[in-house]
C-alpha cells in the first residue's frame, strides 16, 4: 500500500490526469446516448447559474449567475452555454487544483503523510474523479475562494480576507459552514497575541453578515418558478435539509472515511502545542455538513480538501515539518487513495453501488 501511493505521488500529474480523464470518459459517453439536449444532463446544477440579483432580488447562490448574467442573455440557447460553462470551469478548475496541490503538498519518497494526500488526491474517491463527476457545482470555484481568503489573511489583509469569504457565501451558503471557520481561525492562529482578536473578527464580521443576509432574504419566490433546469425549488427551501436514507453499507462506506479524517486530525495534533487550536477545531466543521444537507458523498469530498488545507496552513505554523506517521497508521490513511471511483453526491462509491 505505502509502496503503491509513493508510486502515485511520484507520477502526481500524470495519475490525476489519468483519473479525470476516466472520470470524464463515463460523462461523455453520457453525453453521446443522451438524446435530449444536453444540458439536461445537469440540469439541476443548471438553474442555479440563471439566478441573478437584478433578476430575482437578493437571493442566495446569485453572485456567480449575476455575473454570467450579461453573457446568457447575449446569446441564443443559453443554457447550452451555460452547460458548456459548467464543463470549462472543471477543466480550469481541475487543472488549477493540480497546480495547487503539488506546491503545498511535497513528494515524500518514504510513503510520508504529504504523500498519501497526493495520491488521495491524484487517484482516491475523495479527489479529481469525484471532481470530474460532479461537475457543474459551485464547490470547485469556492475551493478556490478559500485559498484566496487564506492567503489574504496570511498577508495581514483581514478585510479582504473577510471580503472573499463573503462572496464564498453568496456563491452558496454551504461555505459559511465548511470554509469561513478555518479563515477565521488562520486569522487568529497566525497573528501576534495584540492582534489576533481584531484580525479574526474583521473576517468573521464580514461573513457573519453575509450568512445572516442569506439566513434571512435568501429565499426567493421568483427564482423559485424558474423554469431554467430542475434546481428551482432550492429557493423553496430552508437551508437546513437532514435526510439519512442511504443503505447501510454506504452509510459504512462514508462513516470509514470520516473516521480516517478524523483519526489523522487527531493524530497530527499530537506533534503540537496546543493540540486543540482553532484551526485544528475548525477543521471539523465540514462534519456538521452531514446535519444540514443530504449530499453526503460530497460532504466527505470537502471534508478531505478542509483536512488537506489545515494540515498545511499547521504545518505552516509549525515551522514546515510534516508530523511523522507509523507504518500502520499510513497503511490506514492509504485507504484513502483506493482508485474505486467517485462517491457521487448523496451516496458513497456511485460506479460501485
Amino acid at each position: 500500500m505505502i509502496r503503491a501511493t509513493v508510486f502515485v505521488s511520484r507520477h502526481f500529474t500524470a495519475f490525476a490526469c489519468l483519473a479525470y480523464l476516466i472520470a470524464w470518459g463515463e460523462r461523455l459517453a453520457e453525453m453521446i446516448l443522451h438524446t435530449g439536449p444536453l444540458w439536461q444532463l445537469r440540469s439541476n446544477s443548471l438553474t442555479q447559474y440563471f439566478v441573478s440579483y437584478p433578476d430575482h432580488g437578493f437571493a442566495k447562490r446569485a453572485l456567480l449567475g449575476t455575473v454570467f448574467r450579461p453573457l446568457l442573455q447575449a446569446v441564443e440557447q443559453p443554457e447550452l452555454w451555460a452547460f458548456w460553462m459548467m464543463v470549462g470551469m472543471n477543466v480550469l478548475g481541475f487543472a488549477g487544483a493540480i497546480w495547487l496541490a503539488r506546491k503545498v503538498l511535497p513528494h515524500d519518497e518514504t510513503g510520508n503523510l504529504p504523500t498519501i494526500l497526493r495520491a488521495a488526491f491524484a487517484v482516491g474517491s475523495v479527489g479529481v474523479v469525484q471532481i470530474a463527476h460532479d461537475y457543474g457545482r459551485f464547490d470547485l470555484p469556492n475551493y478556490f475562494i478559500l485559498a484566496g481568503a487564506l492567503w489574504l489573511v496570511l498577508q495581514g489583509r483581514a478585510w479582504a480576507a473577510g471580503a472573499a469569504c463573503a462572496a464564498g457565501i453568496l456563491i452558496h451558503e454551504a461555505f459559511a459552514v465548511y470554509a469561513a471557520p478555518l479563515a477565521v481561525a488562520l486569522a487568529w492562529q497566525s497573528n501576534p497575541p495584540e492582534r489576533r482578536a481584531a484580525a479574526a473578527a474583521q473576517v468573521a464580521l464580514a461573513a457573519g453578515i453575509a450568512t445572516l443576509a442569506v439566513l434571512l432574504y435568501g429565499s426567493s419566490s421568483s427564482a423559485a418558478m424558474l423554469q431554467i433546469g430542475t434546481g428551482a425549488y432550492v429557493w423553496q427551501r430552508g437551508l437546513i435539509e437532514i435526510g439519512w436514507d442511504l443503505p447501510w453499507y454506504q452509510v459504512a462506506v462514508l462513516a470509514g472515511y470520516w473516521a480516517i479524517l478524523l483519526a489523522l486530525l487527531v493524530r497530527t495534533s499530537h506533534a503540537r502545542e496546543p493540540r486543540f487550536d482553532p484551526i485544528w477545531m475548525a477543521a471539523l466543521s465540514p462534519l456538521a455538513l452531514n446535519l444540514l444537507g443530504i449530499d453526503h458523498g460530497r460532504w466527505v469530498t470537502i471534508g478531505f480538501v478542509i483536512l488537506t488545507a489545515s494540515l498545511v496552513l499547521q504545518v505552516r505554523q509549525s515551522g514546515g515539518r510534516w508530523p511523522e506517521l507509523s507504518t500502520r497508521q499510513l497503511r490506514v490513511a492509504g485507504l484513502l487513495a483506493l482508485p474505486l471511483g467517485p462517491h457521487g453526491v448523496t451516496g458513497a462509491w456511485t460506479w460501485i453501488f
